[in-house]
């Protein structure tokens, strides 16, 4: 399947390369030993990574990869550097998923697919109505619960 394009308004936007020099800080990035540089240079095929930028600054990304009828959360991660009480007011990662979903519908996806960490599981079926969908398995750094949505 050849990439798709995805029309996607401000704030949001595909990452550049031009943003691997701007400072990003993440629990997540850092356990999975990535950064925005590598994360622009994965932004290719069927794996696609979205920014939250306000005012140059990246508040927020997300990867996901587009399996053609369904879509499969890589990562959410919000940075770190930017005031808490920003990043509560913009919900960066969650204003990022919530675009990803309404793309998948009007590009005919029928569901979305991720692997939880334990302590996320309940964010999301409560705030974006996943289910868990099979045996937890063991991830790098910890149980992994594989969860979907049908959409």
């Amino acid at each position: 399947m050849s990439r798709r394009t995805f029309n996607i308004n401000e704030p949001f936007r595909e990452i550049q390369e031009e943003d691997s020099v701007k400072q990003f800080e993440s629990k997540l990035l850092i356990a999975c030993g990535s950064t925005l540089n590598s994360l622009s240079l994965d932004n290719q095929g069927d794996k696609h990574v979205w920014v939250y930028d306000a005012n140059d600054e990246i508040l927020g990304v997300l990867v996901f990869i587009d399996h053609g009828t369904e879509f499969y959360v890589d990562m959410v991660s919000n940075n770190f550097t930017i005031p808490k009480s920003v990043l509560h007011e913009t919900k960066p990662g969650s204003s990022l998923y919530q675009i990803m979903e309404d793309v998948a519908v009007m590009n005919g996806v029928s569901k979305i697919t991720l692997d939880s960490i334990p302590d996320r599981v309940s964010y999301w079926q409560t705030q974006f109505g996943f289910k868990l969908s099979g045996t937890p398995s063991v991830g790098k750094f910890c149980r992994l619960f594989p969860m979907e949505k049908k959409i």
